[in-house]
C-alpha cells in the first residue's frame, strides 16, 4: 500500500490524474483513477532532498522546485525522464512555481530573497520582481504562487501575511490580508488555489484552516 510521508504540492489534468510532490519520498506520485504510483528516480541518481513547488508545463512536462538544491528540475512523464531545468545554484531557496503559456515564462519564488525570479524557457534568469519591504509589490518570504482565470498571478507573501495579485508583467494589482486571527486575516499562510470563477483559497498552517 502506498503511504505518503511529506506530500508538498499537487497538481491535476483533470479528477482522475494528478501529480503530488513527496518530500519525504524524494520524488513524485503520479495518481490515476484512485490508484498512486511512486515515480522512480534513475539508478545512481539521490532522491531530491526538498521538494515544495510543481506546476505543469509545455508539452504534458512538469516543473518542480528544491529549495535545498537551489533548482528548478523537469519531468517528462512520456519519456519517464528527470533533467535539469536551470544551472545548480542559480535561485536561492526556490519555493512556488508556475508556468505562464501566453508569456513562454517560467516564474519562481525566491523565499530567501524576497522575490520572484522570472526564467525564460532555457532556464536563464530574465528578470526579477519584488525586493524585502511591506509596500506593495515588495516581499516578505514569499512562498506559493497561483495563476487565475483572468492570466493574473497571486503570490502568497507570508510574512507580510497578506496576499499580492500580479499582472504578467509583475505589476501589483491588489493587495489584502494582513495578521491576525479573525476572519479574513492571516497568520501561517501556505497553499493557494483558484477555481473556475475566481474564488481564492488560502490554507493556514497555524488555525488548521
Amino acid at each position: 500500500e502506498l503511504r505518503l510521508r511529506k506530500p508538498m504540492g499537487v497538481v491535476a489534468t483533470d479528477t482522475n490524474e494528478f501529480w503530488i510532490l513527496d518530500q519525504g519520498l524524494g520524488t513524485l506520485v503520479h495518481v490515476q483513477k484512485g490508484k498512486g504510483k511512486i515515480v522512480e528516480i534513475p539508478r545512481g541518481q539521490v532522491p531530491f532532498p526538498s521538494l515544495v513547488g510543481i506546476c505543469y508545463y509545455s508539452g504534458n512536462k512538469l516543473l518542480f522546485s528544491d529549495s535545498q538544491l537551489g533548482r528548478v528540475f523537469l519531468y517528462d512523464p512520456e519519456k519517464k525522464q528527470f533533467s535539469a531545468f536551470c544551472k545548480a545554484g542559480l535561485l536561492d531557496l526556490p519555493t512556488g512555481i508556475l508556468w505562464l503559456p501566453e508569456t513562454d515564462e517560467v516564474w519562481v519564488t525566491e523565499t530567501r530573497q524576497h522575490r520572484i525570479a522570472v526564467l525564460n524557457p532555457r532556464g536563464e534568469v530574465i528578470r526579477f520582481i519584488g525586493k524585502r519591504g511591506t509596500r506593495p509589490g515588495a516581499f516578505n518570504f514569499p512562498t506559493a504562487l497561483q495563476v487565475t482565470p483572468d492570466g493574473d498571478i497571486i503570490v502568497i507573501d507570508a510574512l507580510n501575511h497578506r496576499l499580492q495579485i500580479f499582472n504578467k508583467e509583475g505589476k501589483p494589482k491588489t493587495v489584502f490580508g494582513e495578521a491576525g486571527d479573525a476572519t479574513g486575516y492571516f497568520a501561517r499562510s501556505k497553499g493557494v488555489a483558484v477555481d473556475y470563477r475566481g474564488n481564492i483559497y488560502v490554507s493556514d498552517a497555524l488555525f488548521h484552516a
